[in-house]
């Protein structure tokens, strides 16, 4: 799902204008989070699974929703929750899938991981510059952000 939060905020957000290459950057990312899904949705498949089928699937969408016209909101979501996550429950998700014996699952795990600790910096980066400049977007709604970041627990 951190798909759509890549490919989304470009048409959603282009009339913010940001430093040169940043929306550059975005459809790197999207690139890399396009393969990421590919990786994830080909393997559920092998296991009998789909993307949607598990409860964290539907929390990530609602945070898509909720961020919907917030960009300040968007880029915190992305990658000082969501992302961020991720990186954190990933190390024991690979311990668990090597107890399982399953090899697959977890050079996919460290494989995704490895680029997305190299991505984390430039999905960051669009959030320290609102920060800076609040001209840019208006402050994202206290509420909001922490109904969104409960959501995706």
């Amino acid at each position: 799902m951190p798909l759509i939060f890549h490919w989304n905020i470009i048409p959603r957000f282009a009339h913010i204008e940001m430093p040169p290459g940043y929306y550059d950057d975005w459809v790197k990312a999207a690139d890399e989070e396009s393969k990421h899904f590919n990786l994830l949705v080909d393997h559920l498949g092998t296991m009998g699974s789909n993307y949607g089928a598990f409860p964290t699937h539907a929390g990530l969408w609602r945070a898509a929703q909720d961020t919907a016209e917030d960009f300040m909101g968007r880029l915190a979501i992305l990658p000082m929750v969501l992302e961020a996550r991720r990186i954190d429950v990933t190390p024991n998700m690979i311990q668990q899938f090597k107890s399982f014996k399953d090899k697959e699952t977890v050079a996919r795990s460290k494989l995704s991981t490895q680029k997305k600790l190299a991505m984390w910096p430039m999905d960051q980066n669009g959030f320290t510059v609102c920060v800076a400049d609040t001209t840019k977007t208006q402050r994202s709604s206290s509420i909001v952000l922490l109904n969104t970041i409960s959501m995706v627990d």
